[in-house]
């Protein structure tokens, strides 16, 4: 789940959204 795919025709859009959260989760639980 963690890990971004930009290949398979994969969202890229989305996955940079997606990211922009998992960043956003790391910095709020440190």
């Amino acid at each position: 789940m963690a890990k971004v795919q930009f290949s398979n025709g994969f969202n890229t859009a989305e996955a940079i959204h997606n990211a922009k959260l998992y960043v956003a989760r790391q910095n709020s639980v440190s």
